[in-house]
């Protein structure tokens, strides 16, 4: 059963073969976090969902804890991911543990998973686990004959409402079961729980993913996670309902997130929670798979350009930038302006001065060393899509192999060539073993003016925004060819600052890091160690638009190690700040919560003394005026993605 009101639909992961730098980066994920999460500590190294057992050990009574399984079952459903898109027997077979396990202990009533988070209180508050552990199960299940049956039954077998709080996210599993069996029972739970949820839960809390909210122009200030997380059930619900009020909260909401909240690295600000767009604003590693996976919904719900132009921001720029090169440490929080990344850098309010920036394979909370082995995998399985009419969905690019079947149910083979994002040509070569029959339809991003589409040899002009729809006979070895020219463009943010883009890539100057192994870190190893990183160059530059404009774009044409030696990079001036520099406290506040039983944390202010190093807020407008303009240097900016230690957005001249 198709998704019956979506515009695309899911493509098999199985068929996707990523190649060039995508492949490389999902190695490097194997080498690093995703083939070894043990390294970040409990409880990828004791506890998930290959034992469910209540002796094990945790500081407090095991059946009213989630949390070991939700940030294990992040772990699971990245690994599985990036295993099928590899076909690296290491991977599965590392997650098969888990799988295997859950399938092979089932309750009598057909339930899956741990006893401690069935819950009979009727919230079901401890089964969100189930959630992010299911997304793995269905990434399997093309190839596991085993998974949509266990499913359907674990839903049938109730125990809960599924309506409280994040547990209504089981509505995006109850769901996809139900697309595969027509079980209308799956189809009416989904609609009770969630009708129950918006009535019952988030509209008497007054909480920003009520419908009638998501609808309004109210600014949101929730938890980041949670506001990405359950405003997608909207869409979903749309998907399989076709009720219209769904979509346009859900449309809304991400209208409100770039008005009030999407920073240049295309991701909400998140620390915790929604905070704003300010140059010091930042994330929430978490937040970036989480926003990417709701905008994937919306792509599949509408069809429109726009949200697989925001994934692609996200995924080209955030998500490389808050890991280290070789996927062995990551950030809790991540910024586009941070010039230190130590056990103290913390700036923003909520835990100001803890380790949360640091790179290290653990660096607040277990959750986003879980999550971050998602996004690339995610990214990747939307890259391809299919249509109502069964034509082929080119919507996001990157060097792939991918495998289709024709009119005729015959295999045909694509080859998509490209460097994309870093160069703007990607070209899809057809392998067949004779004249083949096939529709397609090509993603013309926003930003692509003057874009161009050769097919077999005749180039025409295509406008922006849109999907380009190809459909005829082709032989072994025609191709198609997209040119999506990319120019230099700004933004103005806040305090008087101002990024530069190309494309879908954000430019940053990349700070030259003193880097230490933080030996004071439990969870580090020689491995995966804890770093703390100092800027040894100079950031203080401010830029005028003029000099922008008088950029020069430069491309080595080396496309052999993306991330680690970028192949693209801008040259302009930049003029000197004096002053502009780190900022260093003896006492700093910050905010932290306190946790109350049978209630949500309170979040709470307090002041601590030390020794803290922090990113410096952009210089004022008095502080500009005063410096000479004709001191002016050579800067190099590259890619986001590229940089630990960065500045992103600039004060303006």
């Amino acid at each position: 059963m198709n998704m019956l009101y979506s515009i695309f639909q899911d493509f098999e992961l199985n068929k996707i073969k990523p190649k060039g730098w995508l492949e490389k980066y999902l190695q490097t994920q194997k080498s690093g976090l995703t083939g070894h999460l043990e390294a970040a500590g409990f409880p990828f190294d004791t506890v998930g969902w290959h034992n469910f057992s209540d002796s094990m050990a945790f500081d407090t009574d095991v059946a009213d804890v989630w949390w070991p399984y939700e940030q294990a079952g992040y772990w699971i459903d990245g690994m599985v991911r990036c295993g099928l898109l590899l076909d690296d027997e290491f991977l599965l077979n590392k997650a098969y543990k888990s799988v295997d396990f859950c399938l092979n202990n089932t309750d009598d009533d057909g339930y899956l998973g741990p006893k401690g988070i069935k819950s009979s209180d009727g919230t079901g508050v401890n089964r969100w686990a189930h959630v992010v552990f299911f997304r793995a199960l269905i990434a399997l299940a093309d190839t596991d004959a085993r998974i949509v049956p266990a499913l359907e039954k674990h839903y049938l077998a109730g125990g809960s409402e599924h309506y409280y709080f994040r547990e209504v996210l089981n509505v995006e599993i109850m769901l996809w079961v139900y697309s595969k069996t027509g079980n209308k029972a799956l189809l009416d739970m989904a609609k009770t729980a969630y009708e129950k949820h918006d009535r019952e839960w988030a509209v008497t809390n007054d909480r920003d993913t009520a419908v009638k909210t998501m609808l309004s122009d109210r600014k949101p200030t929730e938890h980041g996670v949670s506001y990405c997380e359950l405003s997608k059930i909207a869409t979903i619900m749309y998907i399989y309902t076709g009720k219209k009020t769904y979509l346009d909260a859900a449309i809304n909401v991400v209208e409100k997130l770039i008005r009030d909240h999407i920073l240049v690295s295309g991701v909400c600000s998140g620390s915790e929670h929604l905070r704003g767009k300010t140059p010091l604003d930042n994330y929430e590693t978490c937040d970036i798979p989480d926003l990417a996976w709701n905008l994937g919904y919306l792509l599949q719900a509408t069809g429109n350009v726009k949200y697989a132009d925001m994934i692609e921001r996200i995924c080209f720029n955030a998500a490389p930038g808050a890991v280290t090169n070789d996927f062995r440490a990551l950030q809790y929080f991540s910024c586009p302006n941070q010039v230190i990344a130590d056990k103290n850098s913390n700036h923003n309010i909520f835990f100001r001065g803890e380790k949360w920036m640091s790179y290290r394979p653990n660096p607040g909370t277990e959750c986003c060393p879980g999550n971050v082995n998602r996004t690339m995998p995610n990214f990747a399985s939307k890259m391809w899509m299919k249509d109502k009419n069964g034509a082929y969905v080119a919507a996001m690019y990157s060097p792939c192999v991918v495998e289709l079947i024709d009119k005729n149910n015959n295999p045909v083979t694509v080859i998509e060539d490209t460097n994309y994002p870093f160069s703007d040509e990607i070209k899809f070569t057809i392998n067949c073993d004779k004249t083949t029959e096939l529709d397609f339809s090509f993603r013309i991003p926003t930003w692509a003016k003057d874009a161009k589409i050769t097919v077999k040899g005749h180039e025409s002009s295509v406008a922006p925004g849109k999907f380009e729809n190809i459909s005829g006979e082709f032989s072994n070895g025609d191709e198609i060819t997209l040119k999506l020219p990319m120019s230099i463009t700004t933004q103005e943010w806040g305090e008087n600052g101002i990024s530069i883009e190309r494309g879908p890539l954000v430019y940053s100057l990349p700070i030259k890091a003193r880097i230490e192994i933080d030996k004071t870190e439990e969870k580090s190893t020689a491995e995966f160690p804890a770093y703390n990183m100092y800027p040894e160059s100079e950031f203080n530059y401010a830029l005028t638009l003029e000099d922008i404009n008088n950029a020069e774009f430069i491309s080595t044409n080396d496309f052999n190690d993306v991330w680690n030696n970028p192949p693209v990079m801008l040259k302009l001036k930049g003029i000197e700040v004096p002053g502009y520099t780190t900022v260093t406290y003896d006492e700093i506040e910050r905010d932290h919560p306190v946790i109350f039983d049978g209630g949500e944390p309170k979040i709470i202010t307090s002041k601590i003394q030390g020794k803290f190093t922090l990113t410096p807020p952009l210089p004022t407008l008095t502080e500009l005026e005063n410096i000479d303009k004709t001191k002016k240097r050579d800067i190099t900016l590259v890619p986001f993605g590229g940089t630990t230690l960065r500045i992103t957005i600039f004060p303006k001249v």
